[in-house]
């Protein structure tokens, strides 16, 4: 039986470091979460996510520290710092979304802590986009008493 219980996570500090890449050929792929990839329900207190790369050649790159679509995220005293978000693609309009965070859609409640240093960016020959180089919200956001500073797109 699946367990129903959110993703709970409370400790001072839990660094979260990866890189995920989309490379399809002549398809589309997209990279997502690399840090963190999160359905359901997710808290996140005092923890850090750092120095994560969502990278796709051939797509959509999406909240390079976390990503999520449809969740309810919590928030508190938690650091997303120097993420990064990249996109590269050509002829098509796919553009790339949160270089720190991405919500899709869904309810995020985003309380102290810093979005800071993150980068969205694509390269691209086409018709392309780049939101939030610190934070997408494509659902309903509430955030108080965070710090976000330094973020570029």
């Amino acid at each position: 039986m699946a367990s129903t219980s959110p993703a709970l996570c409370r400790s001072r500090v839990v660094r979260l470091r990866k890189t995920a890449g989309a490379n399809a050929g002549s398809g589309f792929g997209a990279a997502k979460g690399a840090g963190v990839y999160a359905t359901g329900t997710v808290t996140l207190n005092g923890t850090a996510i750092t120095n994560n790369t969502a990278d796709s050649d051939r797509g959509r790159a999406e909240g390079g520290g976390l990503w999520t679509s449809g969740s309810t995220l919590e928030m508190t005293n938690t650091d997303v710092t120097g993420n990064t978000a990249s996109g590269t693609e050509s002829g098509t309009s796919l553009g790339t979304r949160g270089g720190g965070l991405a919500v899709t859609s869904g309810t995020t409640t985003i309380t102290g802590g810093a979005i800071s240093n993150n980068t969205a960016t694509v390269d691209t020959s086409g018709t392309h986009e780049v939101f939030g180089g610190g934070l997408f919200a494509g659902g309903d956001l509430e955030m108080t008493g965070t710090a976000v500073s330094g973020n570029t797109a």
